[in-house]
């Protein structure tokens, strides 16, 4: 798997930082403003990271304001300009020129808390078995639909770290995403980094790979970045189609030839629950809150009396647990809305991969 990396060194002498994040920009210049202010103020010790932005060839006027960037009370910065040649290029050209210990991930629409850095390296000192750590990100809505789901998407949470290690479902490696990942430098150069053939499902495929070979990761849930959703109804629709489309890409590379199956309770903010066994033929099974839905649905039509009960039941739970009516109808056509475009581009997945995947 030839990439960035293939010449790069994993000896400590390149190390000079803790950390070093990397971020790869393009075209979102009003962003990664607010990104880097949040960085140049982490609580860590200015000498103790750097920051590293890599420019996949915007046309917004971003060269320029990355060239006049100037940080003499904060922490190392480096940019480079790259030509366009796509996210995951970019953050393993970023990782070849990095001299921190350990490598942070996270996007130019993302705002890390003060103490996220801090954060990350406690966590990795908990274990020394861990060589990779994620979370969460917290999604932040514009959009008037989706708005009202801010205020209870944005909750404190307390201190509680999950090893992560053996076989894992998709709904498992979701705290491991690109916008809130950090990786041991000399792991990730040692496993060639991220594959670039694949896109969006980069992270999904270095997570496969390094939990196949006895890895241990740390999901820490109160280590977070605010995500700038690209929340109107077009780009959404277009995000959560890649995901489905590419999701059963990773089911053919490495739970080939099983039946899978997995409960997704509301959508990883609870738990999840997998479970693989030998199958004729690849099948995938995600049951989660939109799935449920969708089967009650179905059976009001077939149903009618029955299904309508269910249905009313299913409602009424969501709005009791919630307490708030708008955020509650907000997250219902968030997730009807985003889970039916993945749905499809699960089905537009099937021909070219011929696997059971719903």
């Amino acid at each position: 798997m030839a990439n960035s990396l293939s010449q790069v060194s994993t000896t400590g002498s390149e190390q000079k930082y803790d950390v070093s994040v990397i971020i790869v920009t393009y075209n979102r210049l009003n962003h990664l403003r607010n990104c880097l202010e949040a960085l140049r103020t982490q609580t860590l010790a200015n000498d103790r990271y750097e920051v590293i932005v890599v420019d996949d060839g915007s046309s917004d006027g971003t060269r320029d304001y990355l060239q006049k960037l100037s940080w003499p009370d904060g922490p190392a910065y480096r940019y480079f300009l790259e030509g366009h040649k796509g996210l995951v290029a970019a953050r393993n050209f970023g990782v070849s020129r990095a001299g921190g210990k350990i490598i942070s991930f996270t996007d130019d629409d993302c705002i890390p808390e003060p103490g996220w850095l801090e954060k990350v390296l406690e966590t990795f000192g908990d274990d020394e078995r861990v060589g990779v750590v994620g979370a969460v990100t917290k999604p932040v809505f514009r959009n008037r639909w989706f708005r009202p789901m801010n205020a209870f998407l944005h909750n404190s949470q307390q201190k509680q770290i999950s090893l992560v290690n053996g076989e894992v479902g998709l709904v498992g490696l979701r705290p491991f995403s690109g916008c809130n990942l950090h990786i041991e430098r000399s792991l990730f150069i040692e496993m060639n980094g991220f594959n670039e053939k694949i896109q969006p499902s980069e992270d999904i495929d270095f997570m496969y790979r390094y939990l196949n070979r006895g890895g241990v990761a740390a999901n820490r849930q109160d280590m977070y970045v605010e995500h700038y959703e690209r929340d109107d109804l077009r780009s959404m629709f277009r995000r959560w189609f890649s995901f489905g489309k590419n999701d059963p890409t990773m089911v053919r590379a490495y739970l080939s030839g099983y039946f899978s199956f997995e409960l997704d309770a509301f959508h990883g903010r609870l738990s999840y629950f997998f479970r693989k066994f030998r199958f004729p033929v690849t099948a995938y099974l995600q049951m989660n809150l939109f799935k449920i839905f969708l089967f009650l649905v179905l059976l009001v039509l077939l149903i009618p009396p029955a299904g309508g009960l269910f249905l009313v039941l299913f409602l009424g739970g969501l709005f009791a647990s919630q307490k708030n009516p708008k955020a509650t109808l907000s997250f219902l056509f968030y997730m009807i809305y985003s889970q039916s475009a993945y749905l499809f581009g699960s089905v537009a997945s099937f021909r070219r991969h011929q696997i059971l995947f719903f």
